[in-house]
């Protein structure tokens, strides 16, 4: 889900999306495993994180998964859903930061940086 802005500074400030890949594939006997993205944009390469995605990927999703804010309740069913049919599923979580470069015709990814998002942020 991209977000759409109206307005000079709406690139300059760091937009985030939820993403989700569920990357589900059994490997040589290998429990099923999903990847967990966080996504963030930046025309100036600033990336803020909140306090509750600064606790990791894992703690995150499961506070988003838990809690009642409506945004979630599709994403909470289709996570139930992807759980249900991969017993044993792992989760694995990564942020990635895009730095865009604005241009005549649009923006276009000056540097992309996939980072490990297993751990709390410092």
């Amino acid at each position: 889900m991209a977000k759409k802005g109206k307005g000079k500074g709406f690139l300059g400030k760091a937009s985030s999306y939820l993403g989700s890949i569920p990357s589900v594939a059994n490997v040589a006997k290998k429990a099923a495993k999903s990847t967990m993205i966080e996504s963030k944009a930046s025309d100036s390469a600033n990336f803020i994180y909140s306090d509750k995605q600064k606790l990791g990927g894992e703690e995150y999703f499961t506070k988003m998964l838990n809690s009642n804010d409506s945004r979630y309740s599709d994403f909470k069913e289709k996570f139930d859903e992807i759980k249900e049919e991969n017993p044993g599923l792992e989760f694995d979580f990564i942020r990635v930061e895009t730095d865009i470069k604005i241009t005549k015709t649009g923006f276009g990814v000056e540097e992309l940086k996939v980072k490990d998002w297993n751990k709390k942020l410092d």
